[in-house]
């Protein structure tokens, strides 16, 4: 119970308000009693004298009441009171702000409301965000969290405010949960003041909302986070949010296992399951982060361990339904984790045992009695065919297809025939689609369950399997007269139109369609779809059939159907009874007496028409139907800039083609082949950096290079170190592959505070389809770093050089966490670079040997081969005894020789895994007396590789 709440029971005028409230029998005695509570509540707030604290609360409590006692309808008569709320507001008193804010929380839902108060209740909540008591900042957080939906104004004013409570230090984790969801308020509604922050200030709000993730073992603060973490994800950037997989599955393998259900709170405890609401948001977020098929996991900065923990929790979750459970919430909870763990289980690229088992578990659970079950079974069946492509659709097409057409029969629930309907949508393809179809045409025809925008999408959805998967002329004008006599009534006509289209398009279908359509119109009832199709069709290909229906009797036809349809539809006939006229001159007296009759229409459009064509045909009887065959020279076929319907070339080549025409309504349909058709259930691919905007907006930390310089000369040492934290690095490269090294980065805590929330992400140049380098990490280190001073936990990739780069381009690692309230995060340049592949030749180098080869560099390669330059070193002497003992540590072999002074020689073979082995000569002069130092290098390659060479040697000395 909130601080006052006891003061509200203690309001005897309130209570005995609504006691009469309750006990008036009539309505208008209900209203009687209102109005003069209203009278009396004016008249106490326009006296002289104002109110006490316990009056005005009073007031404006019974004024509560009455809002929410009238169902809102009488906002207008309170109005009065919103300046003695925004007075509870104002005061120190919690229990006058708590029903001040109460009130205007409900209030707030009306423009007028908002309107006359906001700006007054907006410098209240700064205020009270501002205060040192918890509990007053807990009420402005509430109300923000209620009614910040509702305006801009909250989230242009209060958006620093909150941000700042939730980073701050000294914040109470009771006051950042709240934080955390008032914050999600207000950039739901307006996402901008977020997204539209400068770089800068975006990235340092991400760093500091993440590295909450690792605060403690607080789960009613993660509970409140990771919303706010999944919307920063899904609708401002998830690229700074990839780092947090390893955690998350930290905190996923927690909750699912069996330690964590003895050291779970109760509260967050369903029977055998700790904290399944935990589960579920985890889940969640991570179905955003992890691409469609995975392959974010597999490559950069997730290791085998934690896709290993990843599928560990996936099989948790599977046993936790197989055990039985009478108590439905524990079976409601088991279910739902077992549905959101496998739903991610989807994209972590399982084998295909794994998807078929996967298939048919689901499938046992369909014939389960609880509804939602069987929902949340179908959408998982529908998520997996996506994901997972051929394998699981080939599963459910040959072992539960028959299944599937019982259960689209007889079921009864709306929600479930849309899920059964998308799923074999989505498993249908040559083999199948006429049975699919088929059974969908029936569905549709028969099923008296379906609501109107189920009929509409399930016949926009035959007429694209139609379509996509015909091979048989006659079986696609069948099917499609099928689905125009269903009298779907669809919305703007699109099935009618599009099977006109391709008729139009598809000269063998002309007449077969016309023939097929006679009989349809021939019958008792008829939809109106299928006549629109119909006099579109046999009017302009009339003279087609006139050796089995003749002109006069379509005109009979086209007569009949006329009274029984529509005023769009007889606006078609119209100028169809025209264009019969035009096959068969000899109707004229029946189509003049028809359109007389027509002029005297009550719809304008209809008199319009009758009397134009009308006039036509006098024209001609006057003249001749020369005028007439221009104006009707035949339909020309429907084509764009892209593509033509061709259907019977389609069908000879058993093939089917994309087809993407506009509709006679303007409108476009795109229906695929099946060749395309598993192209377009495969994954999306993963979200990817193809450019390098992330990688130079990272600021460096101060002081990086001289690790940096460390790391490229030596194999092992200190990389980074502050008063709170050592970083160690080792870099090993691989005997049999010169071109892949090692390097593990050790964190070690120097400080006497526990680290936690640490995350850790390794950022390329760039990472399109054909980097220079590539990396994957083997081991992520741990979230958390206990206090004890030495406590380490270790980064460890693997970064494999496949195209030369310069040392400007080398990875970064960015690195966040909290020690003591403070957060850190460094960011620092890897001192990986092209000369970490560089090794020695087997058996060493000659002077002769270096001069002759240096010699066919120049002969073959010439200037493009070479690059040269000048170090005038400030800080010291350089010696050549200097030089000497440095470039073996980089990897070059040094050529022994006493020929020429102050010069030093050297060679070695640069390692890429795509391009090539480079030879690589080297040749520095020492000016000890200028201290200045030459340096020449040429390469085998004609591209910028001498340059890069001789920038990371000039980097390595130049210390």
């Amino acid at each position: 119970m909130a601080p006052g709440q006891s003061q509200q029971n203690a309001m005897k005028g309130l209570q005995l308000f609504i006691a009469d409230l309750r006990a008036s029998q009539k309505t208008k005695d209900h209203a009687r009693r209102i109005q003069n509570e209203l009278s009396n509540i004016r008249k106490q707030f326009s006296q002289k004298g104002g109110l006490n604290s316990y009056q005005r609360k009073k007031y404006v409590a019974k004024m509560a009441y009455i809002y929410i006692t009238t169902n809102a309808g009488m906002i207008q008569e309170l109005l009065f009171g919103l300046d003695q709320c925004v007075q509870l507001l104002k005061s120190n008193n919690f229990s006058d702000k708590w029903v001040g804010y109460m009130t205007l929380e409900l209030f707030f839902n009306h423009s007028v409301v908002r309107n006359q108060v906001m700006e007054k209740t907006v410098s209240c909540l700064k205020s009270d965000l501002s205060s040192n008591d918890p509990n007053i900042i807990s009420l402005a957080l509430h109300f923000i969290g209620i009614v910040g939906n509702r305006d801009d104004i909250f989230a242009d004013n209060l958006s620093d405010i909150v941000f700042g409570l939730l980073r701050s230090p000294v914040t109470d984790n009771f006051i950042k949960r709240k934080a955390c969801l008032a914050l999600l308020a207000l950039i739901r509604y307006k996402p901008e003041v977020f997204s539209n922050l400068e770089e800068k200030k975006r990235t340092l709000w991400i760093e500091r909302i993440t590295t909450l993730l690792g605060e403690g073992d607080d789960d009613s603060l993660l509970l409140s986070l990771l919303p706010l973490l999944e919307f920063i994800a899904a609708n401002i950037d998830v690229h700074p949010l990839y780092r947090l997989i390893p955690q998350l599955t930290d905190i996923l393998h927690d909750c699912l296992s069996k330690r964590a259900v003895n050291v779970a709170p109760s509260d967050y405890k369903v029977t055998d399951l700790p904290n399944p609401w935990l589960i579920g948001k985890c889940t969640s977020l991570l179905d955003i982060l992890v691409s469609d098929n995975g392959e974010n996991l597999i490559g950069a900065n997730v290791d085998q361990r934690t896709l290993g923990k990843l599928r560990m929790c996936v099989s948790s979750a599977v046993n936790l339904v197989s055990v039985e459970s009478t108590d439905p919430v524990a079976k409601n909870a088991q279910y739902t984790v077992f549905f959101d763990m496998l739903g991610l289980a989807c994209k972590l690229d399982p084998t295909n045992e794994a998807i078929v088992n996967s298939v048919e578990g689901l499938h046992n659970l369909i014939a389960c009695t609880d509804l939602n079950i069987r929902y949340s079974t179908f959408d998982l069946l529908i998520k997996i065919c996506r994901l997972n492509g051929r394998t699981a659709i080939v599963a459910v097409q040959n072992n539960h297809l028959s299944n599937l057409f019982e259960m689209l029969r007889r079921e009864g629930d709306v929600t479930l025939l849309r899920k059964i309907i998308d799923l074999l949508v989505i498993i249908t393809d040559s083999n199948n689609f006429k049975s699919v179809v088929q059974e969908l045409l029936l569905a549709l025809q028969n099923h008296k369950s379906m609501g109107f925008s189920l009929i509409e999408d399930l016949a926009l959805k035959i007429e694209k399997l139609i379509e996509r998967n015909a091979d048989d002329l006659n079986w696609f004008v069948i099917s499609s007269l099928k689905l125009l006599s269903a009298n779907t009534s669809i919305k703007d006509d699109h099935v009618w139109k599009r099977i006109c289209q391709i008729v139009v398009n598809n000269e063998p279908l002309h007449k077969l369609a016309c023939e097929h359509l006679i009989q349809y119109l021939g019958s008792p009832n008829v939809a109106e779809s299928l006549v629109k199709a119909g006099v579109f069709l046999l009017s302009e290909y009339a003279q087609l059939i006139t050796d089995k229906v003749s002109a006069g009797d379509l005109f009979n036809l086209f007569t009949e159907r006329y009274f029984q349809v529509g005023n769009l539809t007889k606006a078609m006939i119209l100028p169809a009874m025209l264009k019969l006229y035009h096959v068969e001159p000899r109707l004229s007296s029946v189509v003049v007496k028809f359109y007389q009759l027509e002029l005297n229409s009550f719809d304008v459009i209809l008199q319009t028409r009758s009397y134009e064509c009308l006039k036509i045909i006098q024209y001609t009887k006057m003249n001749d139907m020369t005028f007439l065959d221009k104006l009707l020279p035949g339909m020309p076929p429907f084509t764009n800039s892209s593509s033509t319907i061709n259907l019977a070339s389609k069908l000879q080549q058993n093939e089917l083609l994309t087809l993407d025409q506009p509709s006679s309504s303007g409108e476009k349909s795109s229906v695929s082949s099946a060749s395309t058709t598993q192209q377009q259930q495969q994954p999306a691919p993963p979200r990817s950096r193809k450019d390098t905007k992330l990688y130079h907006s990272q600021p460096l930390t101060p002081g990086w290079e001289a690790g940096f310089k460390r790391m490229a000369i030596h194999k092992q040492g200190v990389f980074y170190q502050d008063i709170l934290m050592s970083i160690l690095f080792r870099v090993e490269r691989k005997v049999d592959q010169p071109s892949t090294s090692k390097i593990s980065l050790t964190f070690v805590n120097k400080s006497h505070r526990d680290i936690s929330g640490l995350s850790c992400e390794i950022i390329p140049f760039r990472a399109d389809n054909n980097p220079q380098y590539v990396f994957q990490v083997v081991r992520s280190p741990e979230y958390k770093l206990a206090a004890q001073s030495g406590s380490r936990t270790v980064l460890e990739f693997e970064i494999t050089t496949r195209f030369p780069f310069p040392q400007e381009q080398s990875p970064l690692l960015s690195l966040q966490f909290k020690c003591g309230g403070q957060h850190s995060n460094y960011r620092l340049k890897i001192g990986y670079t092209i000369i970490s592949t560089l090794l020695p030749s087997d058996n060493g180098i000659s002077l002769p040997q270096f001069i002759q080869r240096w010699k066919s560099i120049g002969d073959s390669l010439g200037k493009s081969g070479e690059y040269s330059d000048t170090i005038k070193h400030q800080g010291g002497e350089i010696t050549q005894a200097k030089v000497l003992s440095l470039l073996p540590k980089i990897g070059f072999d040094i050529v022994e020789q006493n020929s020429v002074s102050n010069t030093v020689f050297a060679g070695g073979i640069i390692h890429t895994k795509s391009s090539a082995n480079y030879g690589c000569l080297l040749k520095i002069k020492v000016s000890q007396t200028e201290n200045v130092i030459d340096i020449s290098c040429r390469t085998t390659s004609t591209e910028d590789l001498s340059r890069f060479v001789v920038n990371c040697v000039k980097k390595a000395i130049d210390q």
